[in-house]
């Protein structure tokens, strides 16, 4: 769930506005309105605006000074041009300085809604995106943190900033308790005042943290709606809260704690799977307190770190996967493309002898090829007709923008590389960098392969799919120059086996 997308629109004419207003009043936005640049600017500082439609010639600040402020005020503001036939020159110079779009007065409603649509979609994915990244990093981090010490005090700051981060939160608190008084207190807290880490104390059973920690259950509160719950009714609400979870933890079947992670600036408020990874991490936050108190044997340290890693590896490979849904979800006709070149590459690297945690990784790379494409307009990916030069140049940057996704992590750093390098050809006619040969790393001539062909062999919105024998031919025209040869015989070995592979199971049925 989210709050409504905040859609400001800037015109001098405010019959216009007002027919925003009267069009867009049933769509599940808030619709703002101002008649000049300095009442917009005014808007937005007072609210935070997601997407301005500006109208390019107006007196005072023009549409192009009014754009460049309201970035100033809020980078991450999509902004559209609203632009007659003759100033489109104009308009196209908005977009080079990072406008999402521009539109030709007088406006298709339909074409304005598609629009507010389609960019309203483009920022949940790239939220969702941020977000994934985020886990996978949080997780290797939290992997490496826990199981380096048994002190906690040593790992409850550095996790508390972990969680905040992966979490997008603006607060987060550890609160523990104290057996004596029966009362929570923070013992870490990321975002909250020194004076209240300091005096806030809470009965069992009082405030918020006080039920969850004597109910021992998750508290999610979607758009503070704390004031509505019954149960709280004596509770004094933070207007500037936006969203929150509330998660209590145990040791040993005993109530411990609660961790409270707050969102106060997001637009983006909590849902059931951030719940679900917050209480990972407060699970993990009672073992480390457990840990930090007994003297585990080593065998006993050793069970609890496979344990962990176990239930790591299987969250990390759910993001891989959610990671390339979202791929898939980018352009509809490439759908399960990822997963075929998935299932090419690691027979490949079968095929070559690789170890296991190679083919593992080829897997990962599988998948992740073409995470790029979440960077490339939805109108060029799934364009029906031939690309023209600019829009082909678009294209040609997914490697790059993949590339540079995928090197922040630090356990994908080898990844990187092998996703920039993928469109590179054998003869040194490929892009972004020309290399050529072996100068391109052999898990991208892999990669390579493996993508061409599904390409070929799946249909796409300006051509239809190619037979699989014409495709196999074109894999064999282009070894030692598009592709490896060293590399295409292993991949026609695997076709082989594919083809008596469905010839054996006809048999059968037959």
């Amino acid at each position: 769930m989210e709050l409504l997308p905040n859609i400001l629109f800037v015109d001098d004419d405010t019959d216009i506005l007002e027919l925003y207003h009267i069009t867009l009043q049933n769509e599940t936005i808030n619709i703002y309105t101002a008649p000049n640049g300095f009442d917009a600017c005014k808007t937005a500082e007072r609210c935070k605006i997601d997407v301005a439609f500006i109208d390019l010639m107006m007196p005072g600040l023009n549409g192009i000074e009014t754009f460049q402020r309201l970035k100033d005020i809020n980078p991450d503001i999509d902004v559209v041009m609203l632009t007659a036939y003759g100033s489109v020159e104009s308009a196209v110079d908005a977009m080079k300085k990072g406008a999402y779009d521009y539109l030709h007065k007088p406006l298709e409603i339909d074409k304005l809604k598609t629009t507010i649509k389609n960019i309203i979609q483009k920022r949940q994915l790239s939220f969702n995106l941020d977000k994934k990244i985020a886990e996978l990093s949080a997780i290797h981090e939290a992997t490496r943190i826990l199981s380096s010490t048994t002190d906690f005090d040593d790992l409850a700051s550095v996790i508390m900033s972990t969680i905040v981060r992966v979490m997008h939160a603006d607060e987060g608190m550890l609160m523990l308790l104290d057996k004596t008084d029966d009362e929570l207190y923070i013992k870490i807290g990321k975002g909250i005042s020194e004076e209240i880490i300091r005096e806030q104390r809470i009965k069992r059973g009082e405030d918020v943290a006080g039920w969850v920690l004597e109910q021992n259950e998750p508290l999610l509160m979607a758009g503070n709606n704390i004031a509505a719950d019954p149960r709280f009714i004596k509770v004094t609400k933070r207007q500037e809260i936006l969203s929150s979870i509330y998660v209590p933890f145990q040791i040993r079947d005993d109530a411990a704690g609660v961790l409270v992670i707050n969102r106060t600036k997001s637009r983006i408020i909590f849902n059931m799977d951030d719940l679900m990874l917050t209480s990972i991490f407060a699970t993990e936050i009672g073992s480390a307190i457990e840990r930090s108190s007994t003297y585990a044997t080593l065998e006993e340290k050793m069970a609890e770190l496979i344990d962990l890693n176990a239930k790591l590896k299987d969250l990390f490979l759910n993001t891989v996967k959610a990671l390339s849904s979202a791929i898939d979800a980018k352009d509809p006709y490439t759908m399960g493309h990822s997963s075929q070149v998935q299932r090419h590459v690691i027979a490949i690297a079968n095929e070559m002898d690789f170890p296991q945690d190679e083919k593992n990784l080829m897997g990962i790379i599988g998948l992740l090829h073409d995470i790029g494409k979440i960077g490339i307009k939805d109108g060029v990916l799934t364009k029906p007709g031939v690309l023209e030069q600019d829009e082909w140049e678009q294209i040609k940057k997914h490697p790059s923008i993949g590339s540079e996704i995928i090197k922040h992590i630090d356990m994908f750093e080898d990844v990187s590389e092998i996703i920039l390098c993928h469109h590179e050809r054998y003869d040194g006619k490929g892009y972004p960098c020309g290399l050529k040969g072996e100068q391109i790393p052999l898990k991208s001539r892999i990669l390579s392969v493996a993508d061409a062909f599904d390409a070929m062999v799946s249909k796409r919105p300006y051509r239809d799919s190619m037979p699989r024998e014409k495709a196999i031919m074109e894999i064999k025209a282009g070894s030692g120059t598009q592709f490896d040869p060293h590399v295409v015989v292993f991949f026609l070995q695997v076709l082989k086996k594919e083809d008596m592979a469905i010839r054996a199971i006809e048999d059968l049925v037959a």
